[in-house]
């Protein structure tokens, strides 16, 4: 009987396996549309479980940005030691990837900070719609108070913006539209589920050649032109970066008759939204989720576009460690002088936010290293 049950046993791990093969050999087949990327996510968090000998290893080979040992000349280490402390503990991981054969490389970089786990989200989408008009989605998402909010916004909102845009015509007022109510959907869904923390997200969409970008929260968009100009195309929704913020957010709370104080200023002199017990905590005006700052706060996106993309441009994508040390202006400047090496400049860009290198003059002074999720994207358009 013992020998029979064992047997039993066997033959059911065997049909498992068999049926987990054959899963993987169809899943190429799958259709495009849910082929959202998020390895980089994954290897990031399994980068930080190297042993010490290989973070040893890509701590050293990581120091050819010591000068004349380096493709970036004017890359400077801000401080070797430290330099080589945190990349050991904390490698971060670079990659590029393309959607298939024919779309453009994607470069990106994360990286975790002094975090213990990955908050940030990457969307890379390409699609066609089912009149055979081709889409490709860019995102990067930010989460904050926990990674329920960017889970959910990550898992939901390409399908959603998906199943939308193939029910309505492509006019920019429609495209407009339905960026708009694909926000709102992801934010109801994401309360339906009775759960707290809340996310940013700037994602671009190209459609029939044009690109249109919808932010909330303070992830930002550039595009990083070929004859040296840039556009940032979305704006921080941060209280302390535009007083149009501060009175948006008093006309809510006029609108809906909220009675408590709707901003105040924190301890370190930062502006912040109220929760409903009055207390001063988010510091950006849009998001999804934190609905403990509900209707302060909103998940409508600002959208901007189209804007012509030409081949020789670039798109990029980050979250706000980067911004938080760099500005958008510098952001430009560095990818000006090394265009030659576009699938390491995420990697640059990030590992500046996070106090490693410094760049000439304009940086030098103001390096501390962003403690936060970093993630930084370049999309190449060949």
């Amino acid at each position: 009987m013992e020998i029979k049950k064992i047997s039993i046993a066997k033959k059911l791990i065997i049909a498992l396996s068999v049926m987990f093969v054959l899963f993987l050999s169809i899943r190429p087949g799958l259709p495009k549309m849910f082929c959202l990327w998020s390895e980089a996510w994954s290897k990031t968090e399994s980068s930080s479980r190297l042993s010490g000998e290989q973070q040893q290893m890509r701590a050293e080979k990581l120091l050819c940005f010591q000068a004349g040992k380096s493709e970036f000349p004017r890359i400077k280490i801000l401080n070797k030691q430290k330099y080589i402390d945190r990349s050991v503990r904390l490698p971060g991981n670079s990659e590029t990837i393309k959607l298939n054969n024919n779309s453009d490389p994607i470069h990106i970089f994360k990286s975790l900070g002094d975090c213990t786990y990955d908050e940030d989200r990457t969307l890379m989408l390409d699609a066609n719609l089912q009149d055979g008009t081709p889409i490709q989605l860019y995102g990067v998402l930010d989460g904050h108070g926990g990674d329920e909010a960017v889970k959910y916004a990550y898992t939901h909102l390409p399908k959603i913006l998906l199943a939308d845009l193939n029910t309505k015509s492509l006019g920019e007022t429609e495209i407009y539209q339905v960026i708009t109510e694909a926000f709102k959907k992801v934010d109801d869904g994401f309360y339906a589920e009775n759960k707290q923390s809340g996310a940013t997200a700037a994602i671009a969409l190209r459609i029939n050649g044009n690109l249109y970008v919808a932010n909330i929260g303070d992830s930002r968009i550039v595009i990083l032109e070929k004859d040296g100009s840039f556009k940032q195309c979305t704006e921080d929704a941060k209280l302390n970066t535009n007083n149009r913020f501060v009175q948006e957010v008093q006309e809510r709370a006029k609108a809906n008759e909220i009675t408590r104080t709707p901003i105040k200023m924190d301890k370190t002199g930062s502006l912040r939204l109220t929760n409903k017990s009055g207390e001063a905590t988010l510091n950006m005006t849009s998001s999804f989720g934190d609905f403990e700052c509900h209707p302060l706060n909103t998940a409508v996106p600002k959208i901007s576009g189209p804007y012509e993309i030409n081949p020789g441009d670039c798109l990029l994508l980050a979250s706000d460690g980067l911004f938080d040390v760099v500005t958008s202006k510098q952001v430009n400047e560095i990818y000006s002088e090394n265009k030659g090496s576009l699938a390491r400049l995420p990697e640059v860009l990030g590992r500046i936010a996070m106090g490693y290198f410094t760049y000439p003059d304009y940086l030098a002074n103001k390096i501390t290293g962003c403690a936060d999720n970093t993630t930084v994207a370049i999309v190449e358009f060949n």
